[in-house]
């Protein structure tokens, strides 16, 4: 399809160069893609193949496949829950820091959010072992009661706000630091198996 957006002035007086476009567009298919891992999901750009998961559910396939298996065997499982609330996904261990937040995404009740309390309170549960300018990586989801959730702040529903965002810094700091209950931190992510 070409010139999609011909007689949409309006919609194209905002759109912005080709590869700031693309990169919008890529982040929404991985989104999709991660949120969705029962569906097979194709990316294509210029006829050029960007990623193709396997539609098979499973959240491990679909992150190797957009990100690489290097970037999965840096992560572990979690599944942690305090009624009613829940986590589950992948975070990272201390090999797979970076040196930005592109891998930090959460999905609340199966849609893809932005909060900068959740990372917040993502990054503080790891507080004390990285070092510095470096983040956790994360592909995260949370299931909240709707009480809890401010879904009217932005019109695209993207970014939401959470009440009692305390809970769910406990709940963070809870799933994360079970990781290694022997000591009781993050310390026993490096170089465990799972």
């Amino acid at each position: 399809m070409t010139d999609l957006f011909y007689n949409v002035p309006a919609r194209q007086k905002h759109m912005q160069k080709s590869k700031q476009e693309e990169g919008f567009i890529h982040n929404l298919m991985e989104r999709m893609a991660l949120s969705h891992p029962e569906v097979a999901i194709g990316f294509h750009d210029d006829g050029r193949r960007i990623f193709r998961t396997t539609g098979n559910g499973s959240l491990k396939d679909v992150i190797e496949c957009l990100y690489s298996r290097a970037f999965f065997a840096g992560m572990r499982e979690l599944d942690v829950e305090n009624a009613p609330m829940k986590l589950t996904g992948f975070i990272s261990d201390l090999t797979q820091t970076r040196g930005s937040r592109d891998r930090q995404i959460f999905f609340v009740n199966g849609r893809y959010v932005r909060n900068k309390g959740l990372t917040k309170s993502f990054e503080e549960a790891y507080s004390g072992y990285l070092m510095n300018h470096r983040h956790p990586a994360g592909i995260i989801f949370m299931e909240l009661p709707g009480r809890m959730l401010d879904v009217n702040i932005h019109p695209a529903k993207t970014e939401i706000g959470i009440l009692n965002e305390s809970l769910v810094d406990i709940l963070f700091r809870q799933g994360i630091r079970q990781r290694d209950p022997g000591h009781g931190s993050v310390r026993g992510f490096v170089g465990d198996s799972g």
